[in-house]
């Protein structure tokens, strides 16, 4: 082994990554955090473990359990996916699909977040625990600290290699999150006509 971490902790991320391709994230979490413990630095372990618990959480809003149940869940692991995504970028803040991933996270997390409130005895039940779900803990979630991530990891992305591909996506998320938190209007406006030209570039119509 190299260091002081044994054989079995370098074959985690393998096995994490093999579980993450079949769609099996509650397995890929585990091994992630089990290669963490050997080395609590490792980038790529914190960026799957992050992909792994967002895909969890989007896999149960997309399921046709309660929404009580629902919120529950969400209540108690968005929180740590946040720190996941923050850990990575903290390791590694140069890779422009982990800052984009981070940023419709956190804005996506921030909507569930409102939509939940709308249902207080849900919201209620979910700040309570139950259920008996695996791991995490119930969190709070500050819609305005989310869109202020998401409109972090966004800004990020246009300074970054590769974010040619996705640019009208970026600018796109930012016009909304613009108009979301209150901002000018002119801001909104300016980046939704550079979405629009970054597709026109791609040749994508508008109309």
């Amino acid at each position: 082994s190299s260091g002081n971490q044994p054989a079995n902790g370098r074959s985690q991320i393998p096995q994490a990554d093999f579980h993450l391709k079949n769609a099996d994230y509650l397995k890929s979490s585990k091994c992630y955090l089990l290669d963490l413990c050997y080395n609590p630095q490792r980038f790529d372990s914190w960026a799957g473990l992050a992909l792994a618990k967002s895909k969890r959480i989007e896999e149960r809003v997309n399921s046709l359990d309660t929404v009580g149940n629902t919120a529950r869940f969400v209540q108690r692991h968005g929180g740590p996916t946040v720190v996941c995504y923050s850990q990575a970028c903290n390791l590694n803040s140069h890779i422009c699909c982990l800052q984009e991933q981070f940023g419709l996270f956190s804005y996506g997390l921030g909507s569930l977040t409102s939509r939940y409130r709308y249902s207080q005895a849900q919201f209620d039940a979910a700040s309570s625990g139950g259920s008996g779900d695996d791991g995490g803990c119930a969190t709070t979630l500050d819609k305005s600290v989310l869109l202020k991530q998401a409109r972090t990891s966004f800004l990020a992305c246009l300074n970054l290699r590769g974010e040619e591909d996705d640019a009208w996506l970026h600018r796109l998320m930012l016009a909304k999150i613009a108009y979301k938190t209150g901002g000018p209007l002119q801001d909104s406006l300016s980046y939704c006509m550079q979405a629009q030209q970054f597709l026109e570039v791609k040749g994508v119509h508008t109309n």
